[in-house]
């Protein structure tokens, strides 16, 4: 079992290690670190899959058929668990991992839009970084 504190630590540190990377190969004109970093996020976004697909976020284990039942108004933003409200960030980082494929493909094509396709799962990246503090801060 996966401890909740890996749930928000590893997504973290690897987005940072990532656009890290990234910068220093954009700054340096060295491209085998933006594959590093695009790499990065390809893995992360493979992580976040499974942590999706082996049920370890399930909403339905936080809420009960009753609560599902009840208005929108009974149902309140603070009664969600940590967890719950790490869906979201999830599916963001798959979303930039699936970008991030994008770029790695349009790199190895040397198609000029690689660079735009970077700096778009770089900033999906950052927002899910800054996302997954939003919910350790609200605990």
């Amino acid at each position: 079992m996966i401890s909740n504190y890996l749930l928000y630590t590893l997504p973290q540190w690897a987005i940072f290690a990532g656009i890290t990377v990234i910068i220093y190969g954009w700054v340096e004109q060295k491209e085998i670190f933006e594959r590093i970093g695009l790499a990065i996020f390809l893995i992360l976004s493979l992580f976040a899959a499974y942590i999706l697909s082996s049920g370890i976020l399930i909403s339905a284990e936080y809420l009960t058929p009753q609560e599902y039942a009840l208005p929108e108004e009974y149902l309140k933003e603070e009664d969600i668990p940590k967890e719950g409200k790490l869906i979201p960030v999830y599916w963001g980082i798959i979303l930039s991992g699936i970008l991030a494929l994008t770029a790695l493909i349009l790199k190895f094509m040397k198609s000029s839009r690689s660079r735009l396709f970077l700096v778009i799962a770089s900033v999906v990246a950052t927002g899910m970084f800054f996302m997954i503090l939003a919910v350790i801060k609200n605990q």
